[in-house]
């Protein structure tokens, strides 16, 4: 897990639309030797814009949350949402938007699984 978040904040971005970010985002990680499934289908309801299949450490899988603008309660319903899922060790909201990074906007856990804030503007 260590990994694929540093491999986040060493990345900087040029993008016009949330896909291409979620592509760019893909081929990083892909790159860094993860297998990565774009808009993984986790239940009937929840499709999660990349998942990283069973972390070789221990961390189960991991969901990425990718979102360039939106409501931050919306954002938020939808990485808890994902945290209700058992294959899911831990969810990383990527984001454009301060307020998604905010300190207490998300809890650090929630149903036994860990939450990431990766803001790309740390990364200008």
């Amino acid at each position: 897990m260590a990994r694929v978040m540093i491999t986040l904040r060493r990345a900087r971005f040029t993008y016009a639309s949330e896909d291409q970010l979620q592509e760019g985002l893909a081929q990083l990680l892909a790159g860094d030797s993860h297998r990565v499934v774009r808009e993984a289908r986790v239940s009937a309801r929840d499709r999660v814009d990349l998942l990283i299949p069973e972390m070789h450490d221990g961390w189960g899988s991991v969901a990425i949350e990718v979102k360039v603008g939106g409501a931050a309660a919306a954002a938020r319903r939808q990485v808890l949402r994902y945290t209700e899922h058992a294959e899911i060790g831990a969810v990383v909201l990527v984001t454009d938007r301060a307020y998604h990074a905010v300190r207490g906007a998300l809890p650090e856990d929630a149903n036994g699984t860990r939450i990431y804030v990766h803001s790309l503007l740390a990364s200008l």
